[in-house]
């Protein structure tokens, strides 16, 4: 599972388009999100930690959800419409891959599977630190 900073940049850019993927098999591969006050991990959300204080003055943590580190399974099950099967998607994406990304060994499996989502579903293309659309 790809925890770059990096990818945690994609994913948080497009959570904003995709929003929540439910995950697909159990999972707990939670990152704290950059600059998080405390290091917790829940669910698969990427969360940011802000001060918040009661009306009597003790401070409490309140976390927020900033992002989703999103998984190739839930990526995929996200792209494949119903009756289509794991192999068409498996060709559709190597054939994208072939023909956009280059080159594919500076990128993680995670990465290639968010921008084949993030292109097929919303036109839009990373670049280098937003989603744009095409």
């Amino acid at each position: 599972m790809d925890k770059s900073p990096k990818y945690q940049k994609m994913c948080i850019e497009a959570f904003k388009d995709i929003g929540y993927i439910k995950p697909t098999v159990s999972s707990n591969l939670m990152i704290p999100a950059p600059g998080s006050i405390h290091n917790q991990q829940a669910d698969d959300f990427m969360l940011s930690f802000e001060d918040e204080f009661d009306n009597i003055g003790l401070g409490s943590t309140v976390a927020r959800p900033i992002g989703q580190l999103y998984q190739q399974d839930q990526l995929q099950e996200f792209l494949r419409p119903p009756s289509y099967s794991n192999w068409a998607l498996a060709v559709d994406f190597s054939d994208f891959i072939n023909d956009n990304i280059d080159p594919v060994w500076e990128k993680s499996m995670e990465e290639m599977w968010l921008i084949f989502a993030m292109k097929e579903k919303f036109q839009k293309e990373w670049k280098g630190s937003k989603w744009i659309h095409t």
